[in-house]
C-alpha cells in the first residue's frame, strides 16, 4: 500500500505519517524484524490525534493483509 498513489490523508499534520520508513527516517522495525516497505503513523498519547490514509482501489484487489506493531524505535521514547 504504500507504493500505491492514495486518495486522501488525515493527519494533524503530514509528517505524522511516513512511508517506507519511521519517524527517524529509518527503515521500519518491528521486534528486530526490518521491513522495506510500510506505512508508519506517528501520534501522540494525548487521545487526540488520528491519522488515516484512504485509498480508491475500484476493487483491483480482493485481500488485504496486514501487519500491525509498534516500531523498535519508540522504546528510545520517553
Amino acid at each position: 500500500m504504500s507504493d500505491i498513489s492514495y486518495a486522501r490523508l488525515d493527519a494533524q499534520r503530514e509528517s505524522y505519517i511516513d512511508f517506507n520508513q519511521n519517524y527517524d527516517r529509518k527503515k521500519i522495525q518491528i521486534s528486530s524484524n526490518i521491513y522495506q516497505k510500510g506505512i508508519n503513523f506517528y501520534f501522540y498519547t494525548n487521545g487526540k490525534s488520528i491519522e488515516s490514509v484512504d485509498y480508491n482501489l475500484n476493487g483491483q484487489y480482493k485481500k488485504f493483509a496486514a501487519f500491525v506493531g509498534i516500531d523498535d524505535e519508540t522504546k528510545k521514547l520517553k
